[in-house]
């Protein structure tokens, strides 16, 4: 198995590594992907630069857990709406349509099994792009 740490004090953005993830308003990059177990294990950053920016209700395999280290989002799952604010930590469940809109610039740590890459096409399955409804 593969070892690697990660201290989530010391995760800062590095705006420099963002890349623009498919359909949807955010980038992001990855920070640990394990791929030695029957499930990819990951924790990438996404970023949304805008109050507005987001991702369209969309869904996949493998559950995640979104941590937001700057700013704010609303996080649509089924049809309930929560507010999460810095430091708070949200769960999505393995193949629940959700959707994610940032009321202002907001980072998100995401910690997720069954993990795609931060830029893979196949991240973001049954989602759409925000900017073309703008």
């Amino acid at each position: 198995m593969m070892k690697q740490s990660l201290k989530v004090e010391s995760i800062k953005l590095d705006k420099s590594r963002l890349k623009p993830m498919h359909n949807s308003d955010a980038q992001g990059y990855d920070l640990i992907i394990d791929s030695s177990g029957p499930k990819k294990l990951g924790i990438g950053i996404t970023y949304f630069e805008k109050p507005g920016h987001g991702v369209d209700l969309h869904t996949h395999e493998g559950s995640h857990i979104l941590v937001v280290t700057q700013g704010r989002c609303i996080v649509t799952k089924h049809t309930e709406e929560v507010v999460v604010n810095v430091g708070q930590v949200y769960n999505i469940e393995s193949k629940v349509p959700h959707s994610v809109l940032a009321t202002k610039e907001t980072v998100l740590l995401v910690i997720g099994n069954d993990y795609q890459s931060s830029d893979s096409p196949d991240r973001l399955s049954g989602g759409g792009s925000l900017k073309d409804k703008k």
